[in-house]
């Protein structure tokens, strides 16, 4: 729920959610996540829960490889400000024997100042152009 409150969850209460027996997902209500929240939020939900089970993975013997990998997790347009705090949480995986990896197309100046104050250093890898592209033929 923390983290929840942290990213800037609004559609609904933190504290109106549990995690199903069942699946293991967010519910709110008896009902998935996905079926009543926005957008943003259920980005931020989505958020919560990877980093959840990573750092779970810190406190008790999981089946957790300690490697989270995200690619574009600003999607639907999620605030700036709740993306920030997700990476700076993140950078906390250094200190743990953790790795978390993300992909984004951020602005690499609006990057820089959200990470500005993380716990942790940031490695910030820029690749210009295409980074997959179709192999020339021989």
């Amino acid at each position: 729920m923390e983290q929840l409150r942290a990213y800037g969850l609004s559609s609904i209460s933190p504290d109106s959610l549990s995690i199903s027996p069942e699946s293991y997902k967010p519910i709110h209500a008896g009902f998935d996540i996905e079926f009543n929240n926005s957008a943003s939020d259920l980005i931020r939900t989505i958020w919560a829960y990877m980093v959840g089970l990573l750092e779970t993975g810190r406190r008790f013997n999981v089946m957790h490889p300690g490697l989270l990998m995200l690619d574009e997790p600003r999607q639907q347009s999620a605030a700036k400000e709740s993306f920030g705090t997700l990476l700076r949480r993140l950078s906390n995986t250094a200190a743990t024997g953790q790795q978390a990896v993300v992909a984004t197309s951020e602005d690499l100046n609006s990057l820089a100042a959200l990470i500005a104050t993380a716990p942790y250093a940031i490695t910030v890898l820029d690749f210009s152009g295409k980074i997959i592209q179709p192999l020339g033929r021989p």
